[in-house]
C-alpha cells in the first residue's frame, strides 16, 4: 500500500491483472496441481478463504466459509460463517462465529485440514475406492450444529483459471512480476453433501 507512493513504476500502468489476460480460451481451464488448495496463511494484508456451497434435497442453499484474515503485525482474525436459506419456506439462518486456536494444518492432517475451538475441517485424499472429500464439524452458535462429508463427484476433477504456475491468480499491482497481491480462482465445480445440520 505505502510502497505506491514511492514507485518507480509507470503512474498509469494498470493496477489489476486478470487471470485471464493473455490467456488463450483452450487454456483457461488448468488441472490443479496437488498444492493449490492448501491453506496458505500468510501475513501481511491478507484475506483467505475456503467456501462450500450445496443445493439441498428441499431446494435449500447451504452455504460454510472459513475466513483467515491477516491485517500487518496483528495474529490473524479466524471466522467461521454459514447460511442456510429455503426458498420455499423463506426460512433463513445466518451464523457467524469469530473462532480461536486455528491452526493448518490440523494436527495429524494436511495444509487442507485446518480446526479451531468451533470447527474442524479434515480433507481426505482420494484413493482406489473412495473420492476426495472434506468433513466438516461446527458448532458455530449455540443453536447450529453442522456435521458434513463433501465429496468431489467422480469424475469431475477440480480446476483453476488458467494453467500454469501462474494459472488461477488474479494480481494487483503495477507490476505483475512483483504483484502486491493476488486472487485465487480455484473450484471443484460438482460435489455432493451428506450430513446433518441441526437448527434448535
Amino acid at each position: 500500500m505505502f510502497s505506491s507512493f514511492f514507485s518507480t513504476t509507470d503512474p498509469n500502468a494498470p493496477n489489476l491483472h486478470p487471470v485471464t489476460n493473455g490467456v488463450a480460451p483452450a487454456d483457461l481451464f488448468g488441472p490443479l496441481a496437488p498444492e493449490d488448495l492448501d491453506w496458505v496463511c500468510a501475513g501481511g494484508f491478507v484475506t483467505e478463504t475456503h467456501t462450500w456451497y450445496h443445493r439441498l434435497e428441499d431446494g435449500s442453499l447451504l452455504m460454510c466459509q472459513i475466513i483467515h484474515s491477516s491485517v500487518g503485525l496483528w495474529y490473524p482474525t479466524v471466522q467461521f460463517t454459514c447460511r442456510l436459506y429455503n426458498p420455499t419456506t423463506k426460512e433463513h439462518v445466518w451464523r457467524s462465529a469469530n473462532v480461536s486456536g486455528f491452526v493448518a494444518p490440523a494436527p495429524g492432517g494436511n495444509k487442507k485440514s485446518c480446526k479451531a475451538d468451533k470447527f474442524s475441517v479434515i480433507y481426505k485424499p482420494a484413493t482406489d475406492s473412495a473420492e476426495e472429500t472434506y468433513t466438516i464439524t461446527s458448532n458455530p452458535a449455540d443453536d447450529v450444529q453442522i456435521s458434513l462429508d463433501v465429496t468431489r463427484a467422480t469424475g469431475v476433477h477440480g480446476f483453476k483459471l488458467g494453467k500454469g504456475p501462474k494459472g488461477g491468480n488474479t494480481y494487483f499491482g503495477a507490476d505483475v512480476e512483483k504483484p502486491e497481491g493476488y486472487v485465487f480462482h480455484k473450484f471443484w465445480p460438482a460435489t455432493t453433501c451428506k450430513g446433518t445440520i441441526v437448527v434448535k
